[in-house]
């Protein structure tokens, strides 16, 4: 199966199934900017369309459903704006605070089922469900159980996906502002 002037699905595939390294991982083609393709109506694992870099060092045009898109800074700032248009953005990081969050903005009363964790990955130490670590600055449950180890990627980073968790963290942060201010209030 090809993708239309893209690269063989077989081909993508392979490259993603022997990835060695976080860094291998990260930098094949069609991998990173995932969230920022999703919120521009590209699907995550968009790979590049051949010979169609641009003259930008490291921008490449990909096939969205509707149009063909360079993936360079301005779409990355377009899909980070689109965050606000989104009714909830809530963070892995802060699982817990953002099912607290949600339920302070929408309603409801938090259920204990939803500071669960589901489908733990195989690389945990346990794949039954856990409850997420309580924080002890903050009111709020927060997820501190599981940490990230970047240092596979030697300092790589995805920009694209950068800037829409920037914008995330920066509403994410506003809100949760906001709303400990409505319940100090009573």
């Amino acid at each position: 199966l090809t993708h239309p002037g893209g690269l063989a699905f077989s081909h993508w595939r392979r490259h993603v199934g022997t990835a060695s390294t976080p860094l291998e991982f990260a930098t094949i083609p069609g991998v990173a900017g995932c969230a920022a393709k999703m919120l521009s109506n590209c699907a995550c694992g968009t790979r590049p369309l051949v010979n169609q870099t641009t003259k930008a060092v490291g921008s490449v045009r990909v096939a969205c459903e509707w149009s063909t898109e360079v993936l360079d800074e301005a779409f990355g700032a377009a899909a980070a704006k689109k965050v606000h248009g989104m009714a909830f953005a809530g963070l892995q990081e802060y699982f817990n605070a953002s099912v607290c969050l949600f339920h302070r903005l929408f309603g409801g009363v938090p259920q204990a089922e939803e500071f669960d964790m589901f489908n733990v990955g195989s690389g945990h130490a346990t794949k039954a469900k856990v409850p997420y670590a309580l924080a002890t600055d903050s009111g709020f449950r927060q997820r501190g159980a599981l940490k990230y180890d970047e240092s596979g990627l030697n300092g790589w980073a995805d920009a694209l996906d950068e800037a829409v968790y920037h914008e995330v963290l920066v509403r994410f942060e506003r809100e949760l502002r906001a709303a400990l201010v409505r319940i100090g209030d009573g």
